[in-house]
This record gives structure tokens, sequence and C-alpha cells, in this order.
């Protein structure tokens, strides 16, 4: 027998139960209902960090149910660590996820996002490839750089002072010259003081027009000397940068250090997370083999309560052969003894009422009185109650209780065999999911039953082995 689910939807999800009932067993299962498989994952990229030489990848995918999970993979499959998934249901009850991952240079740039359903085992993937263009700056490459700036600023102040040292002794070997030449000017104008002649005032002339050549060549050493204070101050300067690029170069190594730490914490991540996918790929296989086992003792145990069932049923035979062989025996007995002319009356008897039987066979059959009554029927129509109203005991194997509402078409309740009322036992007869409200009563339940509603009509009949309809008082 099979069950057709159509426009299923989310509240079809969950466990449906089969029941036979011949053989009064339930099984169960489980149904799972997913939506057609999501959208394909987009990739964009969220970000880089040049300075540590990291790229941030964005991963999305949208029209997944149940949740899926989303996971990110390197080049030779292995999981990568990244941050926490986003999940977002719409109003249409589908869920969106999204995820983050941070990645550096490696031997191989491709990286692989997937999403995936566990139940279902539906996944969709994209893979992308980080050119290395992206990784244009780490951490390793930063103190060459700055060792190597520091050292073209301290050359080329270096050099700055070699030329400043130059030109400052040049001026001085100028200064001296001009002193000599102030010498033989003085010289001249003592002469010129003896001598009161034309030619000596000519010289006076001359001399005073050679006093301004030295007072340029003055003027010179003073700008050369705050040229000089100059350079100092531009030196001081550039000291500080020096200073300011080590504290830098030092710091950068710091960094460095940071990185290396990063990165060995990584892998040591890495290698946890593959001794635990390790450890749960074990577990899965020890689960698998334990759950093969169980099935093999249970379909174990099943045939063995089919045996016992089976000889159960033989000795149920065997006892009712062994009654009728007994009844069989205490009939010879009245036959031999001096009962034989009882027991031929009370068979004229049975005979007599087994010919009145053959004539009503083919006309209607009417309802008789009986000893079963009609105790109580519930007004929500979960369950009826009949009574054994007589003072013996009443085998109903075979009798059955037919149930009609309005005018839909009878349902009808075969009794088991050797199910007896005893005198004034009281059984409750109630639908499946229905509970019992006497629990002093006999419990039946009806499978096929169905409930109704107090303006309903309902008509009961109950109907012996032998086609009789016994009127329900």
């Amino acid at each position: 027998m099979s069950l057709k689910l159509s426009s299923v939807n989310v509240s079809d999800k969950g466990t449906y139960k089969c029941y036979i009932v011949e053989m009064d067993k339930e099984f169960y299962i489980n149904l799972v209902v997913a939506s057609d498989i999501g959208s394909s994952p987009v990739l964009s990229l969220a970000g880089t960090d040049v300075e540590k030489g990291e790229v941030t990848l964005k991963c999305e995918s949208a029209a997944w149910y149940p949740e899926p999970e989303l996971l990110w993979l390197d080049g030779e499959g292995n999981l990568l660590y990244a941050g926490p998934t986003e999940t977002l249901r719409g109003p249409d009850g589908l869920y969106t996820v999204s995820s983050r991952v941070t990645v550096e240079k490696r031997h191989s740039n491709n990286i692989t996002c997937r999403v995936q359903q566990r139940n279902t085992k539906q996944s969709k993937e994209i893979h992308i490839y980080v050119p290395d263009e992206f990784f244009m700056f780490t951490p390793s490459s930063a103190n060459p750089i700055n060792i190597g700036l520091a050292v073209s600023l301290a050359v080329s102040i270096m050099l700055i002072i070699i030329g400043v040292f130059f030109v400052w002794r040049q001026n001085k070997k100028n200064v001296k010259s001009a002193h000599c030449d102030g010498c033989k000017e003085q010289e001249t104008r003592n002469h010129s003081k003896r001598d009161k002649t034309e030619t000596d005032q000519e010289q006076e002339k001359l001399m005073r027009q050679n006093i301004s050549p030295m007072e340029k060549k003055q003027e010179a050493i003073m700008n050369f000397e705050e040229s000089t204070e100059e350079l100092k101050h531009q030196l001081k300067k550039k000291e500080a940068e020096i200073i300011e690029l080590k504290k830098q170069t030092e710091n950068q190594h710091a960094v460095g250090e940071k990185w290396k730490n990063a990165n060995e914490k990584l892998k040591e991540a890495h290698r946890q997370l593959e001794e635990k996918n390790a450890e749960i790929s074990n577990m899965k296989k020890e689960f698998e083999k334990n759950q093969h086992v169980a099935e093999k003792k249970l379909k174990e145990a099943d045939e063995k309560l089919k045996e016992v069932h089976r000889q159960l049923e033989e000795k149920k035979a065997e006892i009712s052969n062994m009654k009728k062989e007994e009844e069989k025996q205490e009939a010879d007995k009245k036959l031999r003894g001096d009962d034989k002319q009882d027991f031929q009356q009370e068979k004229k008897q049975a005979d007599d009422t087994k010919n009145v039987d053959q004539q009503q066979a083919g006309k209607p059959n009417k309802p008789q009185t009986g000893d079963i009554t009609l105790d109580e029927v519930d007004r929500s129509g979960d369950y009826i109650c009949l009574k054994n109203a007589s003072s013996e005991n009443k085998v109903m194997t075979g009798w059955e209780l037919k149930l009609q509402i309005n005018d839909n078409e009878p349902l009808t309740h075969k009794f088991k065999e050797n199910f007896t009322m005893k005198p004034g036992e009281i059984v409750t007869v109630r639908r499946d999911g229905a509970r019992n409200p006497y629990p002093t009563n006999a419990d039946l339940r009806w499978i096929y039953m169905k409930s109704w509603k107090p303006e309903d009509t309902l008509k009961i009949d109950l109907i012996s082995s032998t086609g009789k309809k016994h009127r329900l008082n």
C-alpha cells in the first residue's frame, strides 16, 4: 500500500505511521520536506589589507530549506577557518546564508565556497582564483625597504656634510689672503702720510677702491656661517627622521612576529579541524556498523516472533482438536449410558431449532431481542459502549458491529476469535486515537471507525455469527 501526497508544503513534514490490522504491527516513516535546490553561490571581494597581505571574500546563496551549511575550502580541499555564518529567513520561509573568510597568499590561490544540505545531500559550489596582485605587500618585505631607506638617507647626509666642510675650508683660505692685502694697504697709508705728493694721493685713492672686495669676502663668510647653521638644523631634522624610521622598522618587525604567530595558530587550528573530521568519520562508520548489527538482530527477533506465533496457532489448533475429541467422547458416553434418551431428546430439540432457522433463512432477518444491550453512545463520536445483560458468558466470535452515519456507507467491525463478554461486563468500542473514558470497561479499538456529530443520524446493528440481527435495547 502506498500514500501519495500532493501539493506538499512545509507543514507536511514529520512522522507517518503505517498500521497493519491483521498483524497488529506499526511502522513509522520520517518525512523530510525540502525546497528545490537553492541559488548558485555568489562570490564578492569584501576587502583587502595590503599591510598584512590579506584578502577578505564574501559568499552568499538564497532560496534554501531547511537551513543549509556554508563551507570554505582551499585548493587542496581542506576546510578554511571562517567567521560565523549569517542566516536570514524570508517571509516565504526560505533561508539566505552568507559568510566571510580572510585568506593569505599561498602556493595555490584557488578558493571554493560550498553550500550544502545534509538531509537531502544537495549542494552547490563556486570556485575563484585570487591573483597575486591582491597580495602586494607582506610584513616580511617591510624590513628591507625601511632599512634601505634609512641607509640611503644617512649616506645623503654624510655627502652634504662633506660638501659643507669643503666650502668652509675654501672660504677660510680667501680670508687669509684678504688679511695680507690689508697689511700692505696699511704700509702704503703710512708712506702716504710721510710723502704728501700727488702720486701718494692717487695710491690712497686706489687703496680705498681695494677695500670693497674685502668687505664682500667678509659678507660671504657671514653668509657661509648662516648656511652652516641651516645645514646643522637640517642635519638634526634628518637625525630625528632616522630615529623615527628606526622605530617604524622595529614596529614592522614586531608585526612580522605577530603575523608569524598567527600563521602558526591557524595551522594548528587546521590540524585540530582535520583530527575532528577524522574522529567524526570514524564515529559515523562505527554508528553504521552498530546500526547494521541492530537491524540484523531485529530481523532475527522478528523471525523468532513469527515462529512463536506459528507455534501458538498450532497449540490452539491442538487444544481445539482435543476439546472436540473430549466432546465426542462425552457424547459417545451418553449414547452408551443411561442418559442416551436425554441426549436424543436434546439432539431432537437442536434439530428442530436448526429446521426453524433453515425455514427463516429465506425470509428477511428481523431484529431479535438479545442479551447484548447498548449502554452508551458518545455524543462527540469517539466510542460506543455495549453491555452483557445476561447471567452467562457470551462468546462473540465472528459477530459484527455495524455503524451507519446518516446515508453514508455502513462501517463494520468484526469481533476477533474467542472474544467473550462476561455477565454484566461493559466493553468500550472506540475509534483509533480516542481514549477509553471508563478504565474498568473492556477496551476495543476500531481502526476504521469514524466520528460523528450530535446532529447526525446513527444506525447501530449487532449481527451474530449466524447472521441474526440483535436488537440493541
